[in-house]
């Protein structure tokens, strides 16, 4: 995590307390899902730095998903 530009705890422009507390919750929240990508991705194989995980992620142009069936097997029809 020593690339600034990826994820960082940038200087803060809040004056309240409530403002400030949620700038370093986003700031710790985005430090600890880089880690999680990291983790996930050196499990899976992938020696991958984030900007690059994230560099990855920006191609992605289009997600499909596709759910099973609640019941596969029609009404008296089995495997």
């Amino acid at each position: 995590m020593k690339d600034p530009h990826a994820v960082s705890f940038s200087p803060m422009h809040h004056w309240t307390e409530h403002n400030i507390t949620v700038h370093v919750f986003t700031c710790v929240l985005a430090l600890q899902i880089a880690r999680l990508m990291r983790l996930k991705a050196t499990r899976a194989g992938l020696r991958m730095s984030v900007r690059e995980l994230l560099a990855e992620l920006a191609r992605i142009g289009e997600t499909v998903l596709i759910y099973p069936a609640l019941n596969p097997f029609p009404a008296g029809r089995t495997p």
